[in-house]
């Protein structure tokens, strides 16, 4: 069995770990998660949510870089309620560590109504609809 490389994306307190088994409780799943991984460092949160689009994925954020690094390097792969995680670093630095050193940004909350899910569109093109969009571009000119 070949292990998949490791992340391209740069090192990162924050793991992304994904192709967990949907199945399970989500406090369960954050308490399983929290034991396999506390071996490797300190954690200090892990993100798991029960939404449809959210499920089987998770983000463990660990105190230090090195801890993160290591449990990637072992964890790849490692079966976890009969599927294999795939392990990456996370693609931006989790809010609580952004919080930590200071470089904390708020984003705009992403609305969509239930109308316009039905209907295929996203967040974007519904601000779009409205004229969202124009009015900003005219700003930036």
């Amino acid at each position: 069995m070949s292990r998949q490389r490791i992340s391209d994306l740069p090192p990162n307190q924050t793991l992304y770990v994904n192709n967990l088994n949907d199945k399970i409780n989500v406090e369960t799943l954050k308490k399983s998660l929290r034991e396999v991984f506390a071996a490797f460092g300190g954690i200090i949160d892990i993100i798991a949510m029960k939404s449809l689009k959210r499920r089987g994925q998770a983000w463990i954020i660990f105190k230090e870089v090195s801890a993160a690094t290591n449990s990637l390097k072992s964890l790849q792969g490692f079966p976890f309620y009969n599927k294999p995680m795939k392990i990456n670093y996370s693609k931006t630095k989790s809010d609580i560590v952004a919080k930590a050193d200071g470089t904390y940004v708020e984003r705009p909350k992403k609305i969509v109504k239930r109308e316009d899910l039905r209907k295929g569109k996203t967040a974007s093109s519904a601000a779009e609809k409205k004229g969202a969009a124009p009015a900003a571009a005219a700003a930036a000119t």
